[in-house]
C-alpha cells in the first residue's frame, strides 16, 4: 500500500512538472447511477438470463424514458428492497436512493404534458336532480315520473358526453321545475 502511495505521488509530481493536470484516483467515489445498474443488475437482468423478463444490458442510459414501464417496475422493486435479491451483492442505501431519483427524473422530464382538453357542458341526471331537490328544498320527488330517461355510456349515467340536451328535453326540465316549485310553495291561489 505504501509503494502504491509513493507511486501516485511520484506520478503527480511528474505530471505537474510536464504541465499536465494531476488526477488523483478516488477509492471510495460513488459510482454513477448507470454504473450501479451495470454492477448490480446486469448480472441477472441481461439478454441471456432475462430474469423477470428484463434485459438491462441492451438498454441505454439515454433511453430511460422510452423504457419507462421497465424502469418504473425497477423503481418499485428498489423501493421495496426486493432488488437486488437477498443474498446478492447490494449497493449502499445512498446509491439506491440516487438511482431511484435519477430514474424518476429521467422519466418525468420526458413525460409529455397532455392537453387539458375541453370539459363538456354537464347537466344533472335524474338521480342527481332528485337529490338536489331533496337537499335544497326538503322535498322527496319522483324524478323518473318527471324527467325522461338518461342516456348511459359505459354503464355510467352521469357522463357529460352522454347526457345530451335537446329542446324537448329542456321542456321536460322546465315542466319538472314548475311541478317542484308548486309543491315547494304550495297553491298560491289558496285562501288565507
Amino acid at each position: 500500500m505504501v509503494k502504491r502511495g509513493i507511486g501516485i505521488a511520484l506520478l503527480s509530481i511528474c505530471l505537474t512538472l510536464v504541465g499536465a493536470r494531476t488526477v488523483t484516483p478516488q477509492a471510495g467515489a460513488p459510482p454513477s447511477s448507470w454504473g450501479v445498474i451495470q454492477q448490480n443488475c446486469v448480472g441477472c437482468h441481461n439478454s441471456k438470463a432475462k430474469a423477470g423478463g428484463r434485459a438491462f444490458d441492451v438498454m441505454s442510459p439515454d433511453n430511460i424514458a422510452q423504457d419507462a414501464e421497465t424502469w418504473e417496475a425497477a423503481i418499485r422493486k428498489l423501493r421495496g428492497g426486493l432488488m437486488p435479491p437477498a443474498g446478492a451483492k447490494r449497493p449502499d442505501k445512498q446509491s439506491v436512493t440516487e438511482l431511484i431519483s435519477w430514474l424518476e427524473t429521467n422519466i418525468d422530464k420526458a413525460a409529455v404534458k397532455p392537453e387539458p382538453g375541453r370539459v363538456p357542458l354537464h347537466r344533472l341526471n335524474r338521480r342527481e336532480y332528485e337529490y338536489a331537490i331533496r337537499d335544497l328544498l326538503g322535498l322527496h320527488i319522483d324524478a323518473e315520473a318527471l324527467l325522461p330517461a338518461d342516456n348511459t355510456k359505459g354503464n355510467f349515467d352521469n357522463d357529460a358526453a352522454a347526457l345530451q340536451v335537446s329542446p324537448s328535453f329542456v321542456d321536460q326540465y322546465i315542466y319538472a321545475a314548475r311541478a317542484v316549485a308548486l309543491e315547494a310553495v304550495g297553491n298560491v291561489e289558496a285562501p288565507p
